[in-house]
């Protein structure tokens, strides 16, 4: 629709500034390693696929440092509500959805795929605004439609037969305490 296009072209311009990008894609990364390492119990590695990717910054960042990565973002065509995700069934060992889901009237497709592409034992990582933390500024951006709080998402999650490992707050390369 317009507003989206218009929503990913204005983030798209404040972006301009790639090492500002490529620093906080670094930050992500090793936030999303640390998750991986101390919660989850596992690498963050193999095949990653970053929904929402944007400029694509973090799959850079991702590939800098030896990880197979791919994004696919509405710069690409793919409406996530709709569109079947052009990879193939089980080719994924890691989905990352940052600041996504909150975007979305309706979940139910991009979560169908999302267990089409992921591999049996994947992860699935979901980031989005904790609603009793942002309720004052969520709707302050103009394509942000649906809320979520940890129970709901957990519910949602468990819903399409994710298991949910851990929900927490999103702290980007901050110290657990």
């Amino acid at each position: 629709s317009g507003i989206i296009e218009k929503y990913h072209q204005r983030w798209t311009d404040q972006r301009k500034d790639t090492s500002e990008q490529e620093h906080k894609s670094n930050r992500v990364l090793r936030t999303f390693e640390r998750l991986f390492r101390e919660i989850i119990k596992r690498p963050f590695a193999s095949r990653i696929l970053d929904i929402g990717c944007g400029d694509g910054s973090f799959i850079s960042v991702c590939r800098e440092k030896g990880l197979t990565a791919e994004g696919i973002d509405i710069r690409d065509g793919c409406d996530l509500e709709k569109d079947r995700l052009p990879y193939e069934d089980h080719s994924f060992d890691i989905v990352v959805m940052a600041s996504v889901i909150e975007h979305l009237h309706s979940p139910d497709n991009i979560l169908t795929q999302i267990r089409r592409v992921l591999r049996p034992g994947g992860s699935l990582v979901i980031v989005s605004p904790e609603w009793k933390y942002t309720f004052r500024n969520f709707y302050g951006d103009p394509t942000h439609v649906h809320p979520y709080t940890c129970r709901s998402l957990q519910v949602l999650m468990e819903m399409y037969g994710f298991s949910c490992l851990f929900i927490g707050l999103w702290t980007v390369d901050k110290s657990n305490y």
